[in-house]
Formats: structure tokens, C-alpha cells, sequence
């Protein structure tokens, strides 16, 4: 569970850019899930409505910049191992 709408956006974020990169591989979306899952302990129900959320937007709207988000996480980096 996220602290604050600010984080669990962050996360969906992360979450996303890492889909785009793995489907981009055409990697299947059940895969994705799997490795998403193991790092960060989420249902599957869960991994498909942070992809339908407009992150980007409801962070512009929260007045944090998501390209400064995703260059200062780690968390894609760690993700990106498998």
C-alpha cells in the first residue's frame, strides 16, 4: 500500500514503463505480471488497473514532473534484472 497518492502514482508509473519496455520484447503480459509480482507483492486484478491509470496526468496534476521520476527510481532499474 502506497503512503500517499503521490507514491502509489510513482509506483504505477515504474510499473508501467517497465510493461512498455518488456511488451516492446513481445513479451506476454502474463509474464510481465509474473516478474512485476515478485518484486512488488501485487494481485494480478491490481497489475491491470495500474495499467489502465493516466499516471501521467494525474501526476502533471499533483505538479510532480514523471520524467524526473523515472531517471531518480530505482526500483525500474531493479525491475529491469529479469
Amino acid at each position: 500500500m502506497a503512503y500517499n497518492r503521490k507514491n502509489l502514482l510513482i509506483r504505477i508509473l515504474i510499473i508501467q514503463e517497465f510493461y512498455k519496455l518488456q511488451n516492446a520484447k513481445d513479451v506476454k503480459d502474463k509474464d510481465i505480471y509474473k516478474i512485476v509480482s515478485n518484486v512488488l507483492c501485487i494481485s494480478e486484478s491490481t497489475f491491470y488497473k495500474y495499467l489502465a491509470v493516466n499516471v501521467k496526468k494525474e501526476l502533471r496534476e499533483l505538479e510532480t514532473d514523471p520524467d524526473l521520476i523515472l531517471v531518480e527510481n530505482k526500483l525500474l532499474i531493479e525491475l529491469n534484472k529479469f
